[in-house]
């Protein structure tokens, strides 16, 4: 029997330009489907009716690069740099992690996501040395009801440093097609040196792929032009997920673009730890839609509003004259970046076709964000206010594929369980791995 819900009465802003915005609209739901967009839609025949009046109506937000086991690390690395950030990683924590610690960090990454209005997440699971690990990260993932691109990974690379059964093997068993998986799909992230069989594992599973690409080092390892390296192999691949790419060139920008590929910036972290400038702009000016994501939250903000202002912010100050007398005529929007937020994230993962847009025939994943509130208050261009003014505070409801995982603003989830299970591997992480987690952050 199909269900119904009527969102009524909100400032749709479609993100689909046939659809486009349109005040005081409904949304109607049958199922796990938007099944129309348009106002005085009769509620008579609605299982459960919305009231989205005061408040901008948007798809969920799309997370495209986001390490959600690090979310028990929360604001330990604030001060850290890339390179101690990779001590850390490729230090003693690997060694230490254990799958109940990815479980939690799971789980509460992606309850965060979802309280900040993020129903899809690209989770580059880079920390896999077991097949418990892995389950176990997606086992949090089934159980909070975000969609998800899992990206299977070590930040040793695709072939395992120490254990069996060898990682080619144990991740054909992972992410073999799973049918019966309606928000959950697969893929895998690289680690260096991004050799020919990881690529051809990924060609055989028929699974994207997604890596750190072009980052600035500051010595900490051998800088690379990765894209051009990759491109020499002749192994660009269409839906390929590049992150970062702040050393990329124009042309290595050209290239993914001419391959179908993706560029995802993480515009807070790489700024604040030193990968290099935000590549918005660049890709932009390639013929590239760019995505955002939060990367991690042991060092950043996890919630799309603080990515989107970041980079805006950053992408404006870009295009501003060296000359003071100069006019100063910026190209971005603050639309353009909700769409980064949105539609681009979706395409990034794969899932244009399903989630990034108020597409009748698209699922049902949106967000109404709150504009009677006193700092979005009052919203006389709701794209501006969403982009410049709300926050977390302001996201009143959350729908994944038609089911609410945050409510009248409150989430859904069982916070004091969330709680016990983050200190408790919080505090496991932090006796077992020592300096190199929390006791002198922005140390070596």
């Amino acid at each position: 029997m199909t269900h119904r819900i009527l969102v009524r009465g909100g400032h749709v802003v479609s993100m689909d330009d046939a659809v486009g915005d349109r005040p005081g609209c409904d949304i109607l739901i049958e199922d796990d489907l938007i099944a129309a967009v348009e106002p005085g839609l009769d509620p008579a025949g609605a299982d459960e009716v919305i009231d989205a009046r005061d408040t901008v109506v948007l798809p969920g937000f799309v997370d495209t690069h986001r390490h959600l086991w690090m979310t028990v690390l929360r604001g330990t690395q604030a001060d850290e740099t890339l390179g101690g950030y990779q001590q850390t990683v490729q230090g003693s924590l690997p060694f230490a992690v254990q799958p109940q610690d990815v479980y939690a960090g799971t789980l509460l990454g992606a309850w965060e996501a979802l309280n900040a209005g993020i129903t899809t997440v690209l989770d580059y699971a880079h920390l896999n040395p077991t097949l418990e690990h892995a389950e176990a990260g997606i086992r949090a993932l089934r159980e909070t009801g975000i969609r998800a691109l899992y990206a299977h990974g070590s930040v040793f690379g695709v072939r395992r440093p120490w254990g069996s059964p060898e990682q080619a093997e144990y991740v054909r068993e992972l992410l073999r097609p799973r049918q019966d998986d309606r928000l959950l799909t697969f893929g895998i992230a690289f680690g260096a040196p991004y050799g020919e069989s990881d690529w051809a594992l990924a060609a055989e599973l028929d699974v994207p792929a997604t890596l750190h690409a072009c980052v600035r080092s500051a010595g900490a390892w051998p800088a690379s032009h990765t894209i051009e390296e990759l491109n020499a192999r002749g192994l660009l691949r269409a839906g390929t997920v590049y992150s970062h790419c702040t050393i990329a060139t124009d042309a290595e920008l050209k290239l993914i673009a001419d391959s179908g590929g993706h560029v995802s910036v993480s515009p807070y972290v790489e700024m604040v730890m030193g990968h290099g400038r935000p590549v918005i702009a660049r890709a932009l000016a390639q013929g590239l839609l760019p995505s955002l994501g939060a990367d991690v939250v042991s060092s950043g903000p996890g919630d799309m509003f603080s990515q989107m202002r970041a980079a805006f912010s950053q992408a404006r100050a870009e295009t501003v004259p060296d000359d003071p007398d100069a006019p100063y005529r910026p190209g971005l929007t603050a639309r353009d970046v909700l769409r980064f937020a949105t539609a681009g994230g979706a395409a990034a993962c794969g899932l244009g076709d399903i989630t990034g847009s108020l597409t009748p025939g698209k699922r049902a994943d949106l967000v109404t964000v709150r504009t009677d509130q006193i700092n979005t208050m009052p919203a006389g261009d709701p794209v501006g206010v969403v982009v410049a003014n709300a926050d977390v505070s302001t996201v009143d409801t959350v729908l994944v594929g038609g089911v609410a995982r945050k409510r009248d603003g409150r989430l859904l989830a069982d916070l004091p369980g969330l709680r016990d299970l983050a200190r408790d591997a919080a505090a496991r992480l932090h006796r077992h791995a020592g300096n190199s987690v929390a006791a002198h952050p922005g140390k070596g």
